[in-house]
């Protein structure tokens, strides 16, 4: 996990442990409903994108050999947001929109990367200002590094990637969503989304594939079924059933492929 912690200058107004947990609740998050500590999720519907969320003091008995970090001229709020790393980049962006809200909602608060503490080398460790490309770029490498050794994680292509993350923003609440199948004989991880009733047009989008949910359900590719008719967002398409449908994939071939289990 990328972990951001969150702090305000000395002397600046310090926020209590409630009012915290009240503006992460009105954020969208999860969270553990009482106590001196309220570990949590956020979670976005429309994407899957999530983060975790520590707000409080943990109830660990104190590490005397490896105290908490603190910096000359900051407070800490105790509360800290965590962005997973085996992932599609753009969840990690969404992220970091849920953390620039959250900012937002805080003046004067700042969040600290915790691999990333020195704005220059010059410059004593400690928050600085928020810079989604530089959260990114250390996302990026911390990634990196995670994914190394990983020989267990399918992989998509950074526009079909892309095209799902637009896909699942924009896509009307009646189309269908997409989900991601991971292809066993390669290694390679790939949208789907279902086609319920063959025998109307369905709004599609332009990658992936197509389970098509006929007396026999067929496992298509999305090029090999119509172009369609171009829909004003999400990069859909309306596509009319085809005269003859395609044989499709072997379906055995395929298994369901959750977001943390493939990367772009």
């Amino acid at each position: 996990m990328q972990r951001f912690e969150l702090f305000v200058r000395e002397g600046g107004e310090v926020p209590d442990l409630s009012e915290m947990a009240g503006t992460l609740v009105a954020l969208g998050c999860w969270l553990r409903a009482d106590g001196d500590y309220r570990p949590g999720t956020w979670h976005d519907a429309a994407t899957g994108a999530r983060a975790v969320i520590d707000l409080g003091v943990p109830p660990l008995e104190e590490d005397v050999q490896h105290p908490p970090r603190a910096y000359v001229d900051w407070t800490p709020l105790h509360l800290a947001v965590q962005v997973p790393l085996v992932c599609p980049h753009w969840m990690a962006v969404e992220a970091f929109q849920f953390l620039e809200r959250l900012l937002a909602t805080m003046p004067g608060a700042h969040a600290l990367d915790t691999e990333d503490i020195q704005e220059t080398p010059e410059a004593e460790p400690g928050p600085f200002a928020w810079s989604r490309p530089r959260a990114l770029a250390s996302w990026e490498r911390l990634h990196a590094v995670q994914i190394a050794s990983r020989t267990d994680l399918a992989h998509m292509g950074r526009g079909d990637s892309l095209r799902l993350w637009r896909w699942r923003r924009e896509r009307e609440a009646a189309w269908p969503p997409a989900a991601v199948l991971r292809d066993r004989a390669a290694a390679e991880a790939h949208a789907v989304c279902v086609w319920a009733d063959p025998t109307t047009p369905c709004a599609l989008p332009a990658i992936g594939l197509v389970l098509v949910q006929s007396e026999q359900p067929r496992l298509l590719r999305r090029g090999d079924l119509p172009a369609g008719l171009p829909l004003a967002h999400a990069g859909a398409a309306l596509v009319p059933p085809p005269p003859l449908w395609p044989a499709g994939l072997p379906l055995e071939r395929f298994a369901a492929c959750d977001d943390e289990l493939w990367i772009d």
